[in-house]
């Protein structure tokens, strides 16, 4: 939130579908001259009830995420809820490929709500170690809460900042603000994933070509900086 004597200016980051009676209610209510959200669908939606609502993107902290000294000893990271298509592709993974599901290769939440990295800190160090972060947009699995949401959140940052490749379902906006090949996509029925791992694991070259020119775009663009500059331009 940046106030002044003249202008209130929001910005909101998960404003979804099914909340979106209350998030009217409450800018009814405060009155912000200026609303920024971080989701398209959002900002097409509360564009129809008040004046003033622009798209703006998420990004993430450069004091912690930041490409780190660390060996990528880790195959896999999954942070917070998990894609259960996803989870499953990458368990079979490792079983045909008699490696074991362990922390060390395949870092998850296995115990449902509990946080794996509750410091900022150990999380982008593990972000760092690891060489496939999943993303996916939460609407893949939760509907029901998200409705049209579909959107990149800060975790395609925090990888990308960490030189970390993506792989995953892309958000609808995803090609809006980077490159095409910047994450790699999977097929929904997980044919292509071992054939996509096995890739990058005997094509390092190709690998550090994306998760470079994914830093580089981020530094130009995406920081918070960019954001700041964005509003800035708005009001």
């Amino acid at each position: 939130q940046i106030s002044s004597k003249r202008n209130l200016i929001l910005y909101c980051f998960d404003i979804w579908e099914a909340e979106y009676d209350k998030w009217e209610a409450l800018f009814d209510f405060i009155k912000p001259s200026y609303i920024f959200l971080a989701y398209q669908a959002s900002v097409d939606y509360f564009s129809m009830k008040f004046s003033n609502v622009f798209f703006l993107p998420q990004s993430m902290d450069e004091k912690f995420f930041y490409p780190r000294e660390i060996q990528k000893t880790r195959l896999f990271m999954q942070m917070g809820r998990k894609n259960q298509k996803i989870h499953e592709m990458i368990l079979n993974y490792l079983a045909k490929n008699k490696i074991s599901d362990t922390d060390e290769n395949y870092v998850y939440e296995r115990v449902a709500r509990k946080i794996i990295f509750p410091d900022t800190n150990e999380l982008a160090e593990n972000i760092c170690k690891s060489k496939y972060f999943v993303c996916a947009p939460q609407s893949d699995e939760n509907s029901s809460l998200t409705g049209r949401c579909s959107d990149v959140t800060a975790r395609f940052y925090e990888a990308m900042a960490c030189k970390t490749l993506i792989i995953g379902f892309k958000p609808d906006t995803f090609d809006e603000l980077f490159t095409q090949d910047s994450m790699v996509e999977l097929k929904k029925d997980g044919s292509d994933f071992d054939d996509i791992i096995e890739y990058f694991e005997c094509h390092p070259e190709e690998y550090k070509r994306i998760v470079e020119q994914n830093y580089k775009v981020l530094m130009e663009k995406h920081r918070w900086q960019n954001r700041y500059e964005s509003i800035l331009e708005n009001i």
